[in-house]
């Protein structure tokens, strides 16, 4: 079996799943007589909602697709699962939002073409790891209390400092930092992804899909950061808190318009992602140190 004509198929579905959305906002903005992309302050609800939306699975899209052929054949199958699974997003958001289907049939031929070569490289394709698990019970645990964290003090404070300009401004990202300090960057993935998310559906904050991206982004590259100096700790955590701020920007174009999404932008990276970024930087040496003592005792 040609595994790789297989990726070459399932990245090919991507592709055409992103043509789509991105043909879908071009839809919009024609469907309301305006011009791409300098009406989109113009641009009433829920419409605003769908574009940011499309925007944003067009980001995940393109990734998807540029990491599937960094990686493994194995993974390379899981992240043209994952694309499939966008395409599914984008053909269900119209009926959720009370609006007209856009661009059934590529979205329907992307989401096949992916979601078959997907699954086919991850059931055939020889696995990576032997016996190995994904997560092991201790990493799971870890995991869950630390998204539980995440997500009381994304949402506790958030509750506190609701924003002038949408959204909320809270300190539930020193949790992703942690987590990529003590334990990783798999760890801080996985806390920054479900933390947020969980945070977001508490407040019924309504862009919650730009908070995988964001906050799973941030918990990789400060992640990398793992077991090195605090010099660098410090420079991948700035470079991790800059792109949650900046994804969230790019979303926030489309909905508030270049002035408030900057104003955003600024709030995310200095009011947000540093203050978290200090408060991580200063407790996390205790905590090391706690844990140790906790391991050797047992």
């Amino acid at each position: 079996m040609d595994f790789r004509l297989l990726r070459g198929l399932g990245v090919f579905g991507a592709l055409i799943s992103l043509i789509a959305c991105f043909h879908a906002i071009l839809t919009v903005f024609s469907s309301l007589n305006l011009s791409f992309p300098m009406g989109v302050l113009s641009i009433p609800e829920p419409f605003k909602s769908i574009v940011s939306l499309y925007a944003t699975l067009m980001a995940f899209l393109i990734i998807f697709s540029i990491a599937s052929f960094k990686v493994g054949l194995w993974y390379s199958g899981l992240f043209m699962f994952a694309s499939s699974i966008i395409s599914i997003i984008a053909i269900a958001s119209p009926t959720i939002y009370g609006l007209p289907q856009y661009d059934l049939p590529p979205l329907a031929l992307g989401l096949i073409l992916s979601l078959a070569s997907g699954l086919i490289v991850v059931f055939k394709a020889p696995k990576p790891f032997i016996g190995k698990p994904i997560l092991t019970p201790l990493e799971i645990s870890v995991t869950a209390l630390l998204s539980a964290l995440q997500a009381f003090l994304t949402a506790f404070v958030g509750a506190i400092f609701p924003s002038p300009t949408g959204g909320y401004t809270h300190i539930g990202d020193t949790i992703t930092f942690l987590a990529a300090f003590l334990f990783g960057p798999k760890i801080a993935i996985l806390t920054g992804i479900i933390g947020s998310l969980v945070a977001d559906f508490y407040l019924a904050y309504p862009r919650w899909y730009v908070s995988i991206i964001a906050h799973g982004a941030e918990g990789f590259i400060a992640g990398l950061s793992y077991r090195r100096s605090l010099p660098i700790k410090v420079i991948l955590s700035l470079i991790a808190g800059f792109s949650m701020a900046f994804t969230y920007f790019y979303v926030n174009i489309f909905i508030k318009g270049y002035a408030l999404a900057m104003v955003s932008f600024i709030r995310d990276f200095f009011g947000q992602a540093l203050i978290s970024l200090v408060i991580a930087i200063l407790i996390h040496k205790p905590i090391e140190k706690a844990l140790r003592g906790i391991l050797k005792s047992t």
